[in-house]
């Protein structure tokens, strides 16, 4: 095509530069370069996608919509770079992120999860060059001159040097492809890689004589970075290089939390050990170079730096919920809920997914489908009813109340594991999966953040992920407050001997026993301190309704929030 085209029928430009049914037959052609079924609609132009202001790449040439699945091309940056007629190419590459590479999003986040055992320092991320070569290597099967004029055009718009990373990317197609030397790195980058790193040109043959020899994914991607590590650090300084620039390099969709989750326990359990054991017999990687053992959430930080996610705080906290949601089913035993339905009016409210130990009958399999199309079987979505009545107040032992302390003893669960989090998570579960309600208190020495009344297991889960910090301040008019306000419910505090201490305050003794008057049961949970509780304040400790548990350790607290649970829900 030309620029300026018309399309045949004597109508104006689909964009500038750009005929509409130009671009029906480069759909067209794309589509069948890989020869498969593909769901999705036509391309459309960059600026009309509901996704495009929440891209993380600058100026992006090209992706897909991750809300639509719409594929999307920036037309105006094609036309720029002079590589117009190389719209057919650009299409088959995004297809090919979305039939091959990678196969799942669940083996992309397993990836991106490898990537910081394998490459802990950087701060970037090669993943998303790793897919680009596999799918440029099978588009260039046919069209390597059209992604030549990508990389040129790119190159053209980013006066040299290079990022060293990039250049020996480009070197790889220019021995993958048979291109003479200079036709993707210009000169002045390649004497610069010359004399930094001397020997990037047989690095980069070599590379492709070994690469595409390799059968298995985790395999390849062990190699991938073995190498790639050279290119990194610059030989002079130390530094890292940043993460380079690249076209078509931010148009892999994302993993869902749920994928990270599971990607992590994965991790966790030895996915890609086979590959790194193998890596390192190959003489790849060096003993010492890969992190052997990481927990949950040092690979959420490597994540989270790797630039994964978008926005990192939200997506920090997507990542811990889903991985303590992990810990809650590990203490709780997942049974479908099958209660009978209420004969209390509700409202049809948000949807929000479906996870195991939700009510089968409560998904919504038109919307799922709707939403999900093909995937609506394997995640499908259920449907949020609210309470009409749902301020007013309820009676009976479903109703549970929590006070967590997160005083500055106690780690920020979305960065550290704390077990008193998990303790107060598995307690809401097991009282909302036997039909109950959750609210909570989240307390150190300020102001406790409160919750209302919580029904679903995952809000309860991520509410219990605040974090107050500070000194230790029990809220004892709060704790007054709700005890006149709903009776006849279960309370339960968690907390360390700081509780003991909160006691000599003067509202302290009177709150907690007027609170105990009034509830179900009022249960302390203290990982330290019982015998000072049983000696200075006898009347609480052997008060009819109160129940003190004394935890030996941290690491015993959520097998006591285990029992504590069996003995309160699964009579």
């Amino acid at each position: 095509m030309t620029k300026g085209h018309q399309d045949s029928s004597g109508g104006s430009n689909f964009v500038s530069g750009f005929g509409a049914e130009d671009v029906q037959q480069a759909w067209e052609e794309a589509l069948a370069m890989w020869g498969k079924y593909v769901v999705l609609s036509p391309p459309e132009p960059y600026g009309e996608s509901s996704d495009d202001d929440q891209w993380p790449g600058d100026d992006p040439l090209a992706f897909i919509d991750l809300e639509t699945r719409q594929v999307v091309v920036n037309y105006e940056l094609l036309h720029a770079m002079d590589a117009a007629d190389s719209l057919s190419a650009v299409l088959a590459h995004e297809i090919g992120h979305h039939v091959a590479y990678p196969r799942t999003l669940g083996e992309l986040a397993t990836l991106q999860t490898l990537e910081r055992q394998l490459l802990p320092g950087f701060t970037g991320s090669l993943v998303n060059l790793f897919l680009d070569l596999q799918v440029n290597e099978f588009v260039g099967r046919s069209d390597a001159e059209a992604l030549v004029a990508v990389y040129r055009g790119f190159r053209a718009r980013h006066t040299p040097p290079i990022n060293p990373i990039f250049a020996f990317y480009l070197g790889i197609y220019e021995s993958l492809w048979g291109l003479d030397q200079s036709t993707l790195v210009d000169m002045e980058t390649a004497n610069v890689m010359e004399e930094m790193f001397p020997a990037w040109r047989a690095d980069a043959r070599m590379f492709g004589h070994t690469f595409y020899g390799l059968v298995d994914t985790y395999l390849q991607f062990v190699y991938f970075c073995s190498v790639f590590l050279r290119y990194i650090t610059s030989p002079s300084t130390g530094d890292d290089f940043a993460r380079p620039s690249v076209p078509l390099g931010d148009d892999v969709p994302q993993p869902s939390p749920a994928d990270y989750a599971g990607a992590i326990r994965a991790i966790e359990q030895g996915r890609g050990e086979s590959a790194l054991e193998e890596a390192q017999h190959r003489g790849w990687i060096e003993d010492g170079e890969v992190l052997d053992e990481m927990d949950a959430f040092e690979i959420i930080d490597g994540l989270v730096q790797g630039g994964h996610g978008r926005g990192v705080a939200k997506f920090r906290e997507m990542l811990a919920e889903r991985h303590y949601a992990h810990l809650v089913d590990r203490h709780l035993v997942e049974l479908p809920a099958t209660e009978v339905p209420s004969s209390d009016p509700r409202i049809p409210e948000t949807l929000v997914s479906w996870e195991p130990g939700d009510d089968p009958r409560a998904i919504d399999w038109v919307a799922s489908v709707m939403e999900r199309g093909p995937l609506a079987a394997a995640m499908p979505r259920r449907r949020v009813l609210a309470r009409e009545d749902e301020g007013e107040s309820e009676t009976g032992a479903t109703a549970l109340e929590i006070y967590l302390d997160t005083s500055g003893s106690m780690p920020v669960p979305t960065e550290e594991f704390n077990a008193m989090t998990l303790a107060g998570q598995i307690l809401s579960a097991a009282a909302i999966r036997s039909g109950g309600r959750v609210r909570a208190a989240i307390y150190s020495d300020g102001d406790p953040i409160t919750s209302n009344w919580l029904y679903g297991e995952s809000t309860a889960r991520q509410f219990l992920l605040n974090y107050a910090g500070g000194g230790t301040r029990f809220p004892f008019g709060l704790l007054r407050e709700w005890a006149e306000d709903e009776p006849r419910v279960i309370r339960v505090v968690i907390s360390d001997r700081g509780f003991i201490y909160d006691l000599e305050r003067e509202e302290g003794p009177g709150a907690v026993l007027e609170a105990a008057d009034a509830s179900e049961l009022m249960i302390v949970i203290l990982t330290d301190g019982t015998e000072l509780l049983q000696k200075g304040w006898p009347a609480i400790f052997d008060h009819r309704n109160t129940r003190i548990m004394g935890v030996a350790s941290l690491t015993d607290l959520a097998s006591v929030a285990r029992r504590l649970a069996d003995a309160l829900y699964r009579t």
